[in-house]
Order: C-alpha cells, then sequence, then structure tokens
C-alpha cells in the first residue's frame, strides 16, 4: 500500500471539494467506533443530513448572532483580562482548550464545572490523548485509558440526558434540550445513542483544532513582530474559505465553522489589542498525527501597557 501527503493548499481544497466524486474519505473503524461516528461517516446519508440539520438550529449563524456571540464575548474577555492582571504564565494551547471547551460546555448541556463532582474536560483530555494510539484494549495501555475517559464522559452525558428527558425544561434551553425534543417526536430518526455520541464529538471539536489553531498563530506572531504590529492596526481581515482548512471543505466542511472561527477572531482580536505576552519555554512543534507542542507553549500574558521586557 502506498501513501500520499500533501501540504498543498489548493490540492487539499481540490480534494475536499471532490468528496464523493472522484474521491471518498476512509476512517479506520476503531477511529468511527471511539467517536461514535458511524451516524455521520456516510455525509450523504439522510440521517447525517438530518443531525447536521439539529446542529446548526444551535451553533448556526442565526443563533450564534442572536443568543451566542454576546456570552462568547464575555467569556473571553473575562479570562484574559484574569490572565493579564496576575500576569499569569500559562500553557497556552491548554489554557485555550478549556476556556473554548467552557463556552461550548455551557451553550451545549449548560455545563459549570464548579457544580460537578466530575472535571468533563479532564476526561476528554484524557481520551483525545490516547485515541491515535493501536487499539490494544488491556489495562496500561494508551489505548485503553482512551476508552476508559470515554466511558466516564459517556456516563456522565447518559445521566444529563435522562435527568432532561424526566424533567424537560421549558425555559434557557441548550443543546441538550433540543436533542430531548427531538427524541419526543414521532418517528424521529434521532436515537439517544445518536443523541449522546453527537454531544460528544460537538464537545470534543470544541477546542481541539482552534486550541491549535490559535497557539500556532501566537507562536507565529511572537516570531514576526512586523506582523503583529500590522495586525494590532487592522485587527480584521478577510480570508477566503480556503484558508481554513482546519474545518475541512465541500461536504465535509464542518457544521460549527462559523461558531469556531468567530471564537478564534473575538479571542485574536483582545489578545492583540488588550494584551502584551512574552515566551517562556516550550513551543516546539511535532505532528503526531495532529499538531502537539510536546513540552508545551507557555506564555506570560500582561495588560497591554506593560512593558515586555
Amino acid at each position: 500500500m502506498q501513501f500520499a501527503v500533501s501540504t498543498d493548499l489548493e490540492l487539499n481544497y481540490f480534494v475536499l471539494e471532490q468528496e464523493g466524486k472522484i474521491f471518498k474519505s476512509f476512517y479506520p473503524k476503531t477511529f468511527i467506533e471511539l467517536f461514535g461516528l458511524e451516524d455521520i461517516n456516510d455525509q450523504k446519508d439522510a440521517k447525517s443530513r438530518y443531525l447536521k440539520s439539529i446542529i446548526v438550529k444551535v451553533l448556526g449563524p442565526e443563533n450564534l448572532k442572536e443568543k451566542l456571540l454576546c456570552n462568547m464575548d464575555e467569556e473571553i474577555r473575562k479570562r484574559l483580562c484574569l490572565w493579564s492582571a496576575k500576569e499569569s504564565i500559562i500553557d497556552l494551547k491548554d489554557s485555550i482548550s478549556t476556556l473554548f471547551f467552557d463556552v461550548i460546555a455551557k451553550t451545549l448541556i449548560s455545563y459549570d464545572p464548579s457544580t460537578t463532582t466530575i472535571d468533563l474536560m479532564r476526561y476528554l483530555k484524557v481520551f483525545i490523548s490516547s485515541v491515535f494510539s493501536f487499539p490494544f484494549n488491556f489495562p496500561g495501555t494508551a489505548y485503553h485509558r482512551s476508552l476508559q475517559g470515554r466511558k466516564i464522559v459517556m456516563n456522565l452525558l447518559k445521566t444529563l440526558l435522562s435527568e432532561r428527558m424526566k424533567s424537560p425544561r421549558k425555559e434557557s434551553k441548550d443543546f441538550l434540550d433540543l436533542l430531548v425534543d427531538e427524541l419526543g417526536k414521532e418517528n424521529s430518526m434521532l436515537t439517544e445513542k445518536s443523541a449522546l455520541n453527537l454531544i460528544f464529538v460537538l464537545l470534543i471539536a470544541s477546542f481541539v483544532s482552534s486550541s491549535q489553531t490559535i497557539s500556532l498563530a501566537t507562536k507565529f506572531l511572537s516570531e514576526d513582530p512586523k506582523i503583529l504590529k500590522d495586525l494590532t492596526g487592522k485587527p480584521e481581515s478577510n480570508c477566503g474559505e480556503k484558508n481554513y482548512l482546519v474545518f475541512g471543505g465541500g461536504i465535509r466542511y464542518c457544521v460549527g465553522a462559523e461558531f469556531s472561527k468567530m471564537e478564534m477572531a473575538i479571542f485574536l482580536h483582545y489578545f492583540v489589542t488588550k494584551c502584551k505576552w512574552k515566551d517562556v519555554k516550550g513551543g516546539n512543534i511535532v505532528c503526531s498525527p495532529s499538531l502537539e507542542f510536546p513540552d508545551g507553549y507557555h506564555i506570560q500574558v500582561m495588560p497591554k501597557n506593560v512593558r515586555v521586557l
């Protein structure tokens, strides 16, 4: 078997646009099972389109503008204010992951880490850290840890779904409430298993790619002060869809892309206009297979009016 790896933007975009025509995506069976992608693996399938339509109701442009934007903006400003006021040294990717997860978890399931005994983010990170390991499922292996992380998260989600189904909420509805409504419809295409897998995938998607993108952008800005200066002067820029291949393309274009792009744009706007930072340690990049910072990427965040030494 031969493999080809492409880093060409135009070629990659072309491949994504031709999905289902001259190219067909393939995921290993274990990968599909771990992420619960059985229902959405075939992008042309009726159930896949149905599930995407549910996601759009919550993360699509209309709800983003009407309900989510203000909460997202407020949470990002609060977190940056906290970091800069204390002149904190943070592991950027880890901190961004937590920030973006908190935003989406509140939107999806009204999750508040201060009111639960289970650190949901912790077990999602356990899952992600081992998901690409060899599928040897016995104690002590990375794959086994990944399965355990998923099991704990899914048990929590099952409990939340069961509680909502017993006592549906009439106000302040989140994504979980929407799923409960769908499950209650006659001849609904949604099953409890599909609903739980959908939440699980969205929780992971909320922070993995976005935190990598922000961390990489910050590293590049640190290495090129001129670009940072230009960006500070013109914090808003227009980028074509091809520049966001992190969200896929064609029929595999991420349905939550607008949510994530807005989240990253708001963060970068406030980050470069209200804060300064300096690299402290780490920042080395490897691909295994996703982009990672094996030593972390630690920076010190300061208010804009504080001189960076």
